[in-house]
């Protein structure tokens, strides 16, 4: 019973992270796909033993698509708050739950940035001005199930006339040939 129970386990557990596979290279030897990268506490990348946590980045041609995690030029004057509760520095869980920067402009906290991950895997990235979200990057929405591809809102408001206007523009961040671009599309 024991071996069977085993055998199963065996056999289902590379089904369960959906045929993913993750540190993998390219015949010469470049990265790609998903590669499994340390945060500090600011999440900004670090090695495995100043970590809080850890993540996914997308790789394609030994480049990284759509880089998540560098390092903020706020950080001195910024904090970060989440739904959730720090780790131990050198024991690194899975970037989990909803994130956000504050950053404190003259004594007023203002909000940067709201992101969005589960197991490792950014699901959304807002970017607020003036209190608005100014783009979002939305990865669950891949342009025709293209993994590192995702779909993006611009919510541009012009503030240099004599009244605000906004306008919204909608873009596929996605390859096509050997790049990857964004594409304007209709919004919805």
């Amino acid at each position: 019973m024991m071996k069977t129970i085993f055998l199963l386990i065996y056999v289902i557990s590379p089904l369960i992270s959906f045929g993913q596979e993750f540190n993998k290279t390219d015949p010469e030897g470049k990265k790609t796909g998903y590669w499994k990268v340390f945060l500090d506490e600011k999440i900004n990348l670090t090695d495995s033993l100043n970590a809080y946590f850890w993540a996914y980045e997308f790789y394609d041609d030994g480049k990284i698509i759509a880089q998540k995690f560098k390092k903020t030029s706020y950080d001195k004057n910024s904090t970060l708050i989440f739904d959730g509760i720090f780790p131990a520095k050198g024991n690194p869980v899975a970037l989990n739950g909803v994130f956000k920067w504050f950053y404190n402009n003259k004594g007023k906290e203002e909000l940067l940035e709201e992101d969005t991950y589960k197991n490792g895997f950014t699901l959304h990235l807002k970017e607020y001005a003036f209190g608005e979200i100014w783009l979002h990057y939305d990865f669950t929405r891949k342009y025709n199930n293209m993994e590192g591809s995702c779909y993006i809102i611009n919510n541009l408001t012009y503030l240099f006339t004599t009244e605000t206007r906004r306008k919204t523009t909608c873009y596929w961040y996605f390859k096509t040939g050997k790049r990857w671009k964004s594409v304007k599309t209709p919004c919805g």
